[in-house]
């Protein structure tokens, strides 16, 4: 028997619109408090045959305001909440999530916090 190793998927993390500080309010009255991104790049195009399930994330503020007065806080793909559960902690916010990114969806899928 031989063991190898592969990488099956290569996800990189980026933030975006970190510049500036704004909040922006959309229609639906919920504030944007940032945004990042997930994409694939690099050496290795793994990504590019599979499938990859985001499961959760923790965001946290590079402040010292805490967030535990926040409330109703989701992670967003295209204007749909995809968070299923999102817990405050000091500064700190965690999402749980079950989002399928296809292999076929586009090299870079943008998440908002609201």
């Amino acid at each position: 028997m031989r063991a190898t190793d592969y990488t099956i998927a290569q996800v990189y993390i980026a933030a975006q619109n970190t510049s500036t500080v704004s909040y922006k309010v959309d229609a639906t009255k919920l504030v944007e408090l940032g945004q990042f991104s997930l994409y694939k790049t690099g050496a290795t195009s793994a990504w590019t045959d599979k499938d990859v399930t985001f499961k959760a994330i923790t965001l946290t503020q590079s402040g010292n305001a805490s967030l535990d007065y926040l409330s109703n806080l989701g992670l967003y793909r295209n204007d749909v909440l995809v968070s299923t559960k999102t817990t405050v902690n000091g500064r700190s916010v965690s999402f749980v999530l079950n989002d399928s990114i296809a292999s076929t969806d586009s090299d870079t899928t943008y998440y908002v916090v609201k």
